[in-house]
């Protein structure tokens, strides 16, 4: 084991960005923004938002962890924004 990580970032996980063979070796997904059936199509490409309550708002999405201790499933995800008399935290 050589504990190497890699991030990666994108607006659009598409074919022309990610190969399809890298996707599928990625062990942690978390999409946040707009979540349809056309933006979960990249990340989740199997997955029917439908059945799952996304909460709305800022910083909100799907998180899916794929090891052996968490079981395989997409989960909601709610990253709150805290509001002060200075702006946001």
């Amino acid at each position: 084991a050589t504990k190497v990580h890699l991030l990666l970032v994108s607006q659009r996980f598409d074919y022309q960005s990610i190969p399809v063979s890298v996707r599928e070796q990625l062990n942690v997904l978390i999409q946040i923004g707009n979540i349809n059936k056309k933006t979960v199509q990249f990340l989740f490409p199997d997955l029917d938002p439908e059945g799952i309550v996304i909460p709305l708002g800022k910083g909100t999405g799907l998180i899916q962890i794929i090891d052996n201790e968490h079981p395989y499933q997409v989960l909601p995800l709610l990253c709150p924004t805290y509001y002060t008399k200075k702006g946001i935290l």
